[in-house]
């Protein structure tokens, strides 16, 4: 329930004297301006096809149209007569197709949706001549068809306001009037028509049973039909509850629910004088059934509906005299009278007056009104629902505790809002605090909450703000603070701003807080909006309105924002400063949530430098205390904010004309505990055990902060102990969560550096440091390899003096396959390269202890990235190489750019050719995310400034390519994006082998969407490319090169053999079958078959087989590719053999002529080719290729002699020496020739 909203339907009621009509006010639409387009649609019904696809189009757009006006249902009132008479016309016409009548009444329920459906009923015809018709239709309907249960609502609500036609119902019997009596014959009376078809529906399970019950309780109500039908009808209802089975039937639930909603109508509509004798009754059968504690939700709600109904029948109608006198409701003079609060004794006199005093005929009122009993069970289950485990059944029972208590006389209000506070109890449940605040919220907005209750009420209603109670590893409390919030926005608007000035202060920083730091977004700004109420209709708050131009819907919805941005703005006021600030502190940095706390200790920063005396002198010192507590929610936010605050007071000193040190903000006894705090913990084994993560990401913070703020440490042992809990986290094992290791490297740089460069500090213990360092490097554990290595890279200058080239040296040997094997180690690895070399810099003296020797270094580390751009290890999760070389080509880019600027001579034209190379290879290969790296870097490099990258090849080419425009915008990680430039690389002949190595494993992909778009691409440019025979020749010695650099690696051979079959089945290479001289096609089938010479790998062995049947198309290969299909026929492998002949027998339809040439080239035609043809596909295809090997062979070698070539023979295959040893052999043959063999090659 935001708290924005207004009160909900029933809030108030008929009995608050505000009808149903209520709208909105400053809202943005002023008219309906899709009028024309929403009669459009209605018009076009009758001609809408009957497909499902064009009538649900339909509706989404007429529902989409009318869902903008459920906040301004107004606007559609002008036309909304003429809509719905248009839609019953075409849904009650007996001419009207099915799905037309049901497509009109979908539209008529969106129309009651959106304008409620209390007001769109009075506008449906009403006439006498409406009833048959209204009563065929419904009857002619299905109630199990849940598809139309739009129909059946729409005619039952109908129904409803045509059954209150004022003539006497026993007319359209033809009978006499109801008070006549005489013969009864011929059809059935209409009201038991009525009464059947209402009781037909309340067993139903949709919508249609809320106008069922609705249509029997007016119409029973009716002064005919009660005499006759009322007793039975309560009767049968009361019969009804006790087929409950707790909800393990729905059938019989759904009947429940239907006679509870449709007792909850009859005694909301029907007479008081009719309806008190059977109050009881129902009550009786209520409790009989034990419907108030089902299980289902919706009977709970139902039964306490019901049951505060039973109350309000009994209770006579009256407005209570004690009622308070609400103030005024218009905003504007809420505002205008901002300036005469200082009238507020004479205005309190009034309200007084209002309220407190009465007339002896009120008092004398007051004192014959007699309660009846009933009403005190009434109440006491209402209120007991209060504290109802589901929220809906809470808030109906609070809207039962404001309707009842505006009939009760002043002693039992009274005792009403004491048992309602009673409810906030530290025992009480959250359930207990949520429904106490919202019957406080109705209580008050009905003016049933005496002023005089607000010194009490107000107390609760502020702790609720804040209630947040830990329940396992989560928390419960946030609808409670919710519901809180509406509390306050309902007293703004019940009372006069005299009444609730005394409480002023307390509410509206209690809001603040819950505005700025609440963790729920909800919570904030339900919070939000309850503050701006009170602004509006008290105008009392203080800076209200600069505030709430500061905290609106939008700002308050980011959490981080409104912690670290809002609250400082906001503490600007001194009236919201302390309290923002103690609730940092004293809530929030103990709270459950690690974020919420670290928010918190950030928020601290931001509000120190507004006051900073309060924070040094008061809060530190709570703080410090705070952190020797053994909870870890204690112990985790106080190690946060004190590092913060300590940064903060000094970053003051340091702006500001006050300078101050540290030293000078605290106190020297502060200063102690703060060295003790990491050698505490240590002891107190606070950074073991569950929680150590969160308590050693804090310590670290808290040495980072601490030594950005240059804390003066007490003596060598903190150093020690500081120095201990780095090299402790550095290489921390947690595999979920690298928030330690980055949070101690983040402590690493500031603390070495500020501390280290001390000369106390001898060059031996630095210099200890660095090579302990470099020997984790060497470990067998991963992630201290991993820790350190980015350790070296963080490692300030003052470290580094003396050890560059042992340092570099470790890095690019931890960089490598052989020195590590920890794919994640070589990673960081290259990461703690770039930045060690960037903190070192370069320099062309001979002296290697202050800077990095260009000439060597810059060789050793260009070596060591390029050789990671090439780490394509692979394991179960997949290409983790991945990581490495994405790491290699940001720390290129770093490492080129700062040379640029300072040594560009070091960068020649071979270094960054390969350099491009390599990025373009990468910004064509499968990996969307490598992909964008690679893209992101080359564009950087190409269009660099300030410095411009020097000595790249055929830089103009590639910039006409890729734009600067084009790498700012381009989507690198989107294939269709990224594809239609890379393949226009491949003109440029410095880069085309290596853009055409990335295209190679794109288009030999896995997925759909990156084989489409990049084999796409690359078929569209070649086609255009290859139109020169010189760049087709060009294209096939890449090709050529890459098979035989990357012979026998599957990562990429596999690919390029799909890339193949693309090619050849597109016709890339038709311009080559009309030379027979061309050496490609050879050269290619003789690598096609050193490939797959000894191959076991099923997926490489079927890639293949569709590359020779497409070589068959080069004339001079086909005797060589027929023999080598063949070879596969009688493969080991079933499915291989079933797909050779597959292959085969499309290739020999698709080249016609493969049998006549090959026979012509032996030299003997005994027989015409065409029935060889024949007879080779015919036994392709009636063969069953993964029958035994024994079998398949046989008919393999027919097929041989038939298409004229030699018949595969086994060789290199040794005899048995025994029959032994053949019996030995053969199970292992069998093993291979089976499907499970296959499976498991296959990788399935």
């Amino acid at each position: 329930m935001a708290a924005k909203a207004a009160p909900g339907p029933g809030g108030q009621g008929e009995e608050d004297g505000q009808g149903d009509d209520r709208c909105g006010i400053g809202s943005a639409l002023e008219y309906c301006i899709e009028k024309d387009e929403l009669f459009a649609i209605i018009n076009g019904l009758p001609t809408l096809p009957e497909d499902i696809i064009s009538l649900e189009g339909s509706l989404e757009k007429f529902c989409f149209i009318t869902n903008k006006y459920q906040e301004q249902p107004h606007l559609l009132d002008p036309h909304l007569e003429s809509m719905l008479s248009l839609l019953m016309q075409f849904g009650c016409s007996p001419t009207s197709r099915d799905v037309l009548r049901h497509q009109s009444f979908k539209y008529l329920y969106q129309l009651t949706k959106v304008r409620n459906h209390k007001y769109v009923v009075r506008l449906l015809s009403h006439e006498v001549a409406d009833l048959e018709p209204a009563l065929a239709l419904l009857n002619s309907q299905k109630p199990t068809d849940h598809e139309t249960w739009e129909t059946r609502y729409i005619l039952l609500l109908w129904l409803t306001i045509i059954s209150l036609i004022p003539f006497d119902m026993k007319l359209f019997d033809g009978g006499p009037p109801s008070g006549d009596t005489g013969p009864k014959s011929g059809p059935r009376p209409i009201m038991e028509r009525i009464l059947d078809v209402g009781k037909t529906y309340l067993s139903v399970s949709d919508k249609s049973r809320d106008a069922a019950a609705l249509l029997i309780a007016k119409f029973i109500s009716r002064p005919d039909v009660r005499p006759l039908h009322l007793s039975s009808t309560v009767d049968w209802l009361h019969s009804s509850l006790q087929q409950s089975d707790d909800g393990a039937n729905s059938a019989s639930s759904s009947v429940v629910c239907g006679a509870l909603a449709t007792l909850a109508a009859l005694y909301k509509h029907g007479r008081r004088e009719d309806l008190l004798s059977y109050s009881e009754s129902s009550l009786n059968s209520l409790e009989a059934s034990q419907l108030l504690t089902s299980k289902n939700t919706l009977i709970r709600k139902l039964s306490i509906k019901l049951v505060q109904r039973i109350g309000l029948i009994v209770l006579p109608m009256r407005v209570c005299s004690w009622r308070y006198q609400r103030g005024n409701r218009s905003l504007m003079l809420n505002l205008g009278q901002e300036s005469s609060v200082k009238s507020a004794p004479e205005v309190t006199s009034e309200a007084q007056l209002s309220v407190g005093s009465t007339t002896a005929e009120d008092d004398e009122e007051e004192e014959e009104f007699e309660v009846p009993e009933l009403v005190e069970g009434v109440l006491e289950t209402v209120v007991g629902t209060l504290s109802d485990r589901d929220t809906i059944v809470r808030w109906s029972a609070a809207k039962g505790v404001g309707r009842i208590t505006a009939r009760l006389p002043r002693g039992l209000g009274d005792e009403v809002v004491s048992f309602l506070l009673d409810l906030f109890s530290p025992t009480k449940s959250h359930a207990a605090w949520h429904g106490g605040c919202l019957a406080l919220a109705e209580l008050g907005r009905r003016g049933l909450l005496p002023p005089a209750r607000l010194s009490e009420v107000v107390p609760l209603v502020v702790e609720a703000l804040s209630y947040d109670q830990l329940w396992g590893t989560f928390s419960l409390g946030a609808h409670v603070r919710d519901a809180a919030c509406y509390t306050c926005w309902s007293f703004a608007r019940a009372y006069n701003p005299a009444d609730i000035v005394s409480f002023v202060d307390e509410i509206s920083s209690k809001l603040i807080v819950t505005t700025v730091f609440d963790r729920e977004i909800n919570c904030r700004r339900a919070a939000s909006a309850a503050f701006q109420e009170n602004v509006g209709r008290q105008g009392q708050f203080p800076n209200g309105i600069d505030i709430v131009t500061m905290a609106d819907y939008f700002a308050v919805g980011n959490r981080q924002n409104a912690y670290l941005s809002l609250s400082a703005q906001i503490a600007q006021f001194e009236n919201y400063r302390r309290p923002l600030i103690d609730a940092c502190v004293n809530v929030k940095l103990c709270h459950w949530d690690p974020v919420i706390r670290d928010l918190s200790s950030r928020a601290l920063h931001s509000l120190t430098p507004i006051d900073p005396h309060y924070m040094a002198e008061h809060v530190l010192p709570s703080i410090v205390e705070r952190t020797a507590k053994s909870t870890i929610l204690d112990c985790h936010g106080s190690l946060l904010a004190v590092g913060e605050i300590c940064y903060a007071l000094v970053k003051l000193g340091d702006s500001s004309s006050e300078r101050k040190t540290l030293s000078e903000w605290i106190s020297s006894n502060v200063i102690d505990q703060i060295n003790d705090i990491i050698p505490n913990l240590k002891a107190g084994k606070m950074l073991k055990g569950v929680h150590a993560i969160e308590s050693r990401m804090a310590a670290c913070r808290l040495v980072e902060n601490l030594s950005k703020a240059s804390f003066p440490i007490r003596d060598e042992s903190v150093l020690e102990s500081w120095q201990w809990l780095i090299d402790d986290c550095v290489p921390y094992i947690d595999t979920t969560n690298a928030g330690v290791t980055d949070a101690a490297l983040a402590a690493l740089t500031p603390f070495m550096s500020h501390y280290y460069s001390q000369a106390s500090v001898s060059q031996e213990t630095k210099d200890s440091i660095v090579t302990r360092y470099c020997q984790e490097l060497k470990s067998k554990l991963v992630f201290t390899r991993m820790g350190f290595s980015l350790a070296l890279g963080a490692l300030p200058t003052v470290m580094l003096r003396g050890k560059l080239m042992q340092v570099l040296s470790s890095l690019v040997a931890g960089t490598t396959i052989a020195e590590c094997q920890f794919t994640e180690a070589r990673r960081d690895a290259v990461k703690a390269l770039g930045r060690f070399c960037l903190t070192a810099g370069f320099h062309d003296s001979s002296d290697p202890t202050e800077h990095l020797p260009t000439s060597t270094a810059v060789a050793m580390v260009f070596e060591a990235c390029l050789v990671a751009m090439q780490d394509y290890t692979m394991d179960s999760r997949g290409d983790i190489g991945a990581s490495v070389r994405e790491a290699s080509m940001q720390c290129l880019q770093d490492l080129i750019l700062s040379l640029a600027a300072n040594h560009p001579s070091s960068l020649t034209e071979p270094l960054m050719n390969s350099v491009i190379s390599s990025l373009l290879q990468q910004s064509g290969e499968k990996i969307d995310r490598t992909r964008a790296v690679a893209g992101g870097v080359l564009g950087k490099l190409l269009h660099s400034s300030s410095p411009v990258v020097p000595s790249i090849a055929q830089r103009d080419e590639l910039t006409e390519v890729l734009s600067e425009s084009v790498c700012t915008n381009l989507n690198w990680a989107s294939a269709s994006d990224a594809f239609p430039y890379t393949v226009r690389l491949l003109s440029l002949t410095t880069y085309r082998r290596s853009v055409l190595i990335g295209l190679i494993v794109s288009v030999g992909g896995m997925t759909e969407s990156l084989v489409k778009h990049s084999s796409g691409a690359f078929a569209k440019f070649l086609a255009k490319f290859a139109e020169r025979q010189e760049n087709l020749d060009l294209i096939c010695e890449d090709i050529l090169s890459i098979f035989t650099t990357y012979q026998k690696v599957d990562r990429v051979t596999i690919p390029l053999f799909k890339t193949l079959d693309m090619l050849l089945s597109t016709g890339c290479f038709e311009a080559i079958t009309s030379d027979p001289e061309n050496p490609f096609p050879g050269k290619l089938l003789a690598m096609c078959k050193t490939e797959i010479s000894r191959c076991g790998d099923a997926k490489k062995l079927i890639d293949s087989i569709s590359v020779f049947c497409g070589l068959l198309q080069f004339s001079q290969l086909r005797s060589s590719c027929l023999q080598q299909l063949t070879i596969l026929l009688g493969h080991k492998y079933p499915r291989v053999r079933c797909l050779t002949a597959d292959y085969l027998v499309v290739a020999l339809v698709s080249y016609a002529d493969v049998v006549m040439e090959s026979m012509d080239h032996d030299g003997s035609a005994a027989m015409e080719t065409g029935e060889e043809d024949d007879d080779a596909m015919t036994l392709l295809s009636v063969t069953s290729w993964d029958d035994p090997i024994d079998k398949i062979r046989p008919v393999r070698n027919q097929i041989c002699k038939i298409l004229r070539i030699p018949v595969p023979k086994l060789t290199g295959a040794k005899k048995p020496a025994s029959a032994t040893a053949a019996a030995a052999a053969a199970p292992s043959e069998a093993r291979f020739d089976t499907y499970q063999d296959l499976v498991n090659r296959a990788g399935y």
